[in-house]
């Protein structure tokens, strides 16, 4: 019998490879329950809310437009801060396995990495629950007047997560200046399996498709939907204005472009769904091809979880853009998809045993030069993305919600009370708020999700058939556009200009091409 590893060497990788994977499956779950029990009858409530409030306004019934906006605020309310967990929850399961594959590179005392591994769980477990509790608790009790205890909680839940991945960052700094305090931590060795390697040369080509997808959609659609949104609000006041003083009023036309708005709001909803879903199974797909070794479970089993979870991977997002046409069969094939990659993480999950984990092979040798500034870069950005939007979340979101909903219901109001220009001002009062709301929520799960992606790749480089100058030339193109197209993204809060928008289009490319350049050499070392 082999001797059973040392409990504290291995805690850290163990503790995070299974929280991860808990946190992932967990989410997947809670998201596909929402998508089935809540979101599109959720949906169909907020259609209904705003047509009353347009017919309250074309009654010229002040006090109904401000109960219907209530009302609006509060399924609004309820969506968000579901979709929230559901989104937090995955992308700290992919944190967590990132962090437990840099525990080798982390040259800090096995407890300290213990320690350090309970704390971002905590954080990453108190976070989407207490933002799942925000709707439910509200203000109750709260010490402030704006923010209630679920907030508060939730963003001490960040704050957590903020501290652990700045003492792994504090660790990986001084592997790279050369400390080698900390006893060897498990590695996973280079695995050439056809379930590793499916998953790896698959996740690759999912997340460059993801990124394509979303480039196409920010650079043809985004902004000319935002445009019909703020037109199609203005038409729904000045159609139900013009109704004021007929009897009855005749709300035919009205409607029609209330129908039209929700049309325009669900497809920017699956375009979004689908370019954010793609490219997480991708990252998913790659850090389940390094934990491969510490999948102990016979071939047959492991590549039947990788096909299930790779079928479904696909299933989810191309579905998800299909309902628009198909309708609700597009969703339920949807959510089929999304069950099996749960089945297929829950399969792996199965075959990670405590006994085993210890029988991976160990590396002394430190990461190249390229691996090293991916990796490094990429948990530096993950701790200022985050910081992002701790700040933002505790000084700056919720006064911009409140400026967003508040300047939409006053708009409807004035319509109602027959000031149809105080009406379009405030619309576009809400439009701006909207654009710029939009756009910092997007700049910190931007920033957030390259530098997992920087991680991956930083992670797996070894592999890709480059000249060690052409590797180098990747990881700086990879960690530039990391940085700039969420840059450019946040500067456009200030300035919709050319400069902008070029810095930000600049920095897609850059990603893009690295990702193809990438796919190219897997493709090539898979053909050999």
């Amino acid at each position: 019998m082999g001797t059973k590893p040392h409990a504290d060497e291995l805690g850290p990788s163990r503790l995070l490879i299974i929280g991860g994977i808990v946190l992932i499956a967990a989410g997947m779950i809670f998201g596909d329950v929402f998508a089935v029990f809540v979101l599109h009858q959720n949906a169909d409530k907020v259609g209904e809310a705003l047509s009353a409030a347009t017919e309250a306004v074309a009654a010229k019934d002040t006090d109904g437009v401000a109960e219907h906006f209530e009302n609006i605020g509060d399924l609004l309310e309820n969506r968000g801060t579901k979709v929230d967990a559901h989104v937090h929850a995955i992308d700290f399961g992919y944190l967590a396995l990132l962090l437990a594959l840099l525990q080798p590179f982390v040259a800090l005392g096995a407890g300290t990495r213990k320690h350090l591994a309970q704390l971002f769980l905590t954080g990453a477990v108190m976070l989407p629950v207490s933002v799942f509790l925000i709707h439910y608790v509200g203000l109750s009790y709260s010490p402030l007047s704006s923010i209630g205890w679920a907030s508060i909680f939730a963003d001490l839940g960040g704050l957590l997560v903020i501290i652990a991945c700045a003492g792994e960052l504090a660790g990986l700094w001084r592997h790279a200046r050369g400390a080698r305090e900390s006893p060897a931590e498990a590695k996973t060795p280079p695995d050439r399996t056809w379930a590793s390697r499916a998953l790896l040369f698959a996740g690759t080509l999912l997340i460059l498709a993801g990124f394509i997808h979303g480039a196409f959609y920010a650079a043809f659609y985004l902004q000319r939907h935002e445009a019909q949104d703020q037109i199609a609000l203005e038409t729904m006041i000045s159609t139900a204005v013009a109704q004021q003083n007929a009897t009855p009023p005749n709300m035919r036309d009205a409607q029609i472009v209330v129908q039209g708005y929700g049309e325009i709001q669900a497809e920017k909803a699956v375009n979004i769904a689908a370019h954010s879903h793609i490219i997480e199974f991708g990252l998913l797909a790659i850090l389940l091809a390094f934990i491969q070794p510490f999948v102990f479970l016979a071939e047959r089993w492991k590549r039947l979880w990788v096909v299930l979870m790779l079928t479904g991977s696909v299933m989810l997002p191309v579905f998800v853009l299909l309902e628009l046409k198909l309708g609700l069969v597009a969703g339920g094939i949807a959510d089929f998809g999304g069950l099996l990659v749960i089945i297929g993480l829950i399969g792996m999950l199965a075959g990670i045993r405590r006994n085993n984990v210890g029988r991976a092979q160990n590396e002394t040798q430190g990461p190249s030069n390229p691996r090293r500034l991916l990796v490094i870069s990429g948990v530096v950005l993950a701790v200022w993305g985050m910081s992002f939007g701790l700040f933002y979340a505790l000084f700056a979101e919720h006064q911009a919600l409140d400026k967003i909903g508040s300047s939409l219901a006053e708009a409807f109001t004035k319509g109602a009370a027959g000031d149809l220009f105080m009406s379009r001002d405030l619309v576009q009062t809400y439009a701006e708020a909207q654009f710029a709301y939009v756009r910092r929520v997007d700049v910190h799960s931007h920033w957030t999700g390259l530098a997992m992606l920087l991680i991956v790749f930083g992670l797996m480089f070894d592999r890709v058939d480059f000249t060690e100058k052409r590797r180098t030339l990747v990881a700086w193109m990879l960690v530039a556009g990391a940085v700039l197209f969420p840059l450019g993204v946040l500067l456009q809060t200030a300035d919709r200009g050319f400069i902008p928008q070029t810095v930000a289009a600049v920095g897609a490319a850059l990603v893009v091409v690295a990702l193809a350049a990438i796919a190219t050499s897997l493709a090539r070392l898979e053909r050999n």
